[in-house]
């Protein structure tokens, strides 16, 4: 079967821990097989923060001691635990020099932070598009010289795929600082100084054709949770 998109609504599906399982387990593999095709696929759902999200509501349910069908939500939180715990692990594992943002840049309410984040079109990795449900990583030099997110998953993080050259403008595809994200130019920084001084960047006075390091600069980012030992809700 081939999977090309998937709906929010097809997860947490079932009453029973092993339905519950199965049917969020599937839907998983479903969202990261779209990454392996060629060109990858974007998922229309966001699995996995509704899976973060439900499993801390469940949580909290249970331990405020609210009356309404606990057991419900004790099949579901068992039923969710081997996904969870997937999903963690691959949340807490972000590369060791790179260190989280002390809180949540993103909130529930709009009032607070205008971007809805539970859109999954501004929380997609730019190179393999998997949903980033919390934890990922941000150009400041996208940020900063063109005003546009470039933001990757930790697994292309990893694999050093943000060093690469990306076309952030789809009317210039030079390889050129000011207009798309250039990465690591691979050029020392002994470089600077014999480049044209007409082509300079504003912030780091490297060459924008050239040694420009902005779009070197990443850091880890995160969502709606706090990524520090536990989740919590902002």
């Amino acid at each position: 079967m081939v999977n090309f998109s998937i709906a929010w609504d097809w997860c947490f599906m079932g009453h029973t821990a092993e339905g519950i399982n199965r049917e969020m387990t599937s839907t998983l593999e479903s969202a990261f097989r779209n990454r392996n095709f060629a060109p990858p696929k974007q998922s229309l759902g966001i699995p996995k923060l509704c899976l973060l999200k439900q499993s801390a509501q469940s949580e909290s349910h249970l331990s405020a001691g609210k009356p309404e069908d606990p057991e419900f939500h004790r099949n579901l939180l068992q039923g969710l635990l081997p996904s969870l715990e997937f999903v963690i692990r691959h949340e807490m594992c972000v590369v060791a020099e790179v260190f989280p943002q002390k809180l949540p840049n993103t909130s529930e309410n709009l009032s607070v932070f205008p971007v809805d984040p539970y859109d999954n079109t501004g929380y997609s990795c730019s190179l393999c598009y998997h949903e980033l449900s919390n934890t990922y990583m941000h150009c400041w030099g996208c940020e900063q010289l063109l005003q546009k997110d470039f933001n990757v998953c930790s697994q292309c993080y990893g694999l050093e795929m943000h060093r690469r050259f990306h076309v952030m403008n789809i009317n210039v595809d030079a390889q050129n600082s000011a207009f798309n994200h250039t990465g690591a130019f691979g050029a020392s920084t002994a470089h600077k100084g014999s480049c044209d001084e007409g082509n300079l960047c504003p912030k780091c006075a490297g060459g924008q054709e050239c040694c420009c390091t902005c779009h070197s600069n990443v850091s880890s980012e995160q969502g709606m949770l706090r990524n520090d030992g536990g989740c919590k809700r902002q």
